[in-house]
């Protein structure tokens, strides 16, 4: 839903409002990310406790506020570029999301699963064809509701 969010707040207020709501975003998530790391240099209750998935988590939300960070400002520049182009709604909309999608499908599946976890790359495709399809179906049965949206805020 971040992407339809973004999309709405470039539609109704601008590109300069939007890359200030993302680096918020950013800025907030790297912040609890690094809460959450100096907690984690405290020792277990039990020495069972201490594990991989204190790693996995940490890896999980670096690769997540990364490709988050990418995604978003990947957006609001599409949706710009493309509003030069066209006054189609809908085209602005799912054709920024379905780029921005794709890079944020690449960065976190790559940094998690190919980078931190070491799997290799045939491993990691599939993985990120299917993740890719989801959030391309996803955002292409949105479309609907961003008109909606746009249409109960635009001022009349």
């Amino acid at each position: 839903f971040t992407f339809l969010i973004n999309d709405l707040v470039i539609e109704m207020y601008g590109k300069t409002l939007a890359k200030r709501m993302v680096y918020t975003g950013f800025i907030l998530s790297l912040v609890a990310w690094v809460t959450l790391c100096f907690i984690q240099i405290y020792p277990p209750a039990r020495p069972s406790d201490l594990s991989l998935n204190h790693l996995f988590f940490g890896a999980t939300v670096l690769s997540s506020i990364t490709a988050y960070l990418f995604g978003q400002l990947t957006d609001i520049s599409t949706y710009h570029w493309i509003g030069t182009k066209t006054e189609a709604l809908w085209l602005r909309s799912l054709g920024s999301t379905l780029i921005s999608q794709l890079l944020d499908t690449l960065i976190v599946n790559g940094l998690l699963f190919f980078v931190f976890a070491g799997e290799p790359l045939s491993e990691v495709l599939p993985l990120v064809i299917a993740s890719y399809l989801y959030k391309a179906i996803i955002a292409t049965l949105m479309v609907p509701l961003f008109y909606r949206m746009v249409y109960v805020l635009r001022p009349a």
